[in-house]
């Protein structure tokens, strides 16, 4: 439980239940144009999210720009998609028009559909909370408490283990289970997944976030390891706006006009 010295939360609060994340891992639709597929992030697939799922419930979004890296596993944008509950996501995602053309989008920066050789595909999926196992591909979080990410600390890591990804998943069950049972009393809110051989993680801290990344006990290639930085997004998906300066190595936390609790 969160500490009881534990600082105020806002008055415009909306914690949510730690699997009420879409939990994202973006491969771009072509690695050859990667300052165009940065440009349209900032410029439009970041900010029209915001703006569209706002709307729809999402109560916290949390974009990362990853870096290039040699290991094809590693995402070119990760993002915490957080929403009042998986059932208005269900609802609102499909049952909506606006709900349903910006899933549209994804198609035109993304690679989406079945895996190929070489070539990842985006995913998009709920954590559910680490028990016994720590499946490649499966999101994670580790506490249940209930949490808005959009207000407090947040920082996320991307690492590459130079080895096995079953020995990789080994290492990090048996490290999030040690500190499930011991975490920092700052720390309430991380969710993890491990692709392959790389681990991603984001942490949401009631203070500052911690300046040293989690060590689960295998030497790690560190990719992207940062705090994230507030934005501020233009309401209105019809005003003259020219988005936001994406960069590789930039993690977001992006405030938006939220619908009230």
């Amino acid at each position: 439980m969160p500490a009881s010295n534990a600082p105020t939360a806002p008055a415009d609060s909306q914690p949510v239940a730690p699997d009420s994340v879409r939990v994202w891992r973006g491969y771009a639709l072509d690695r050859t144009q990667m300052d165009a597929f940065r440009q349209a992030l900032g410029a439009t697939f970041i900010p029209i999210t915001a703006q569209v799922m706002g709307k729809l419930g999402l109560t916290a979004y949390l974009p990362a720009i990853v870096p290039g890296d040699a290991a094809q596993s590693v995402p070119d944008e990760i993002a915490l998609i957080w929403y009042r509950s998986q059932a208005e996501y269900q609802q609102n995602a499909s049952g909506t028009t606006a709900g349903r053309a910006y899933q549209k989008l994804h198609a035109g920066v993304f690679v989406l559909g079945p895996p190929k050789a070489g070539q990842p595909s985006s995913v998009s999926t709920f954590p559910v909370l680490l028990k016994d196992a720590c499946v490649s591909g499966q999101p994670y979080h580790l506490f249940t408490d209930a949490v808005d990410w959009y207000h407090g600390a947040s920082d996320t890591f991307v690492g590459v283990f130079d080895g096995d990804g079953a020995k990789l998943a080994a290492a990090v069950l048996q490290a999030a289970t040690a500190l499930q049972k011991n975490r920092p009393a700052s720390l309430d809110g991380c969710i993890l997944i491990v692709v392959d051989n790389v681990l991603i993680y984001w942490r949401h801290w009631q203070g500052a976030a911690s300046a040293g990344a989690w060590d689960v006990g295998l030497p790690l290639r560190t990719v992207l390891a940062t705090s994230a930085q507030v934005v501020h997004i233009n309401p209105s998906e019809y005003a003259s706006y020219p988005g936001l300066s994406a960069k590789a190595g930039q993690f977001f936390n992006v405030h938006f006009q939220r619908l009230s609790a």
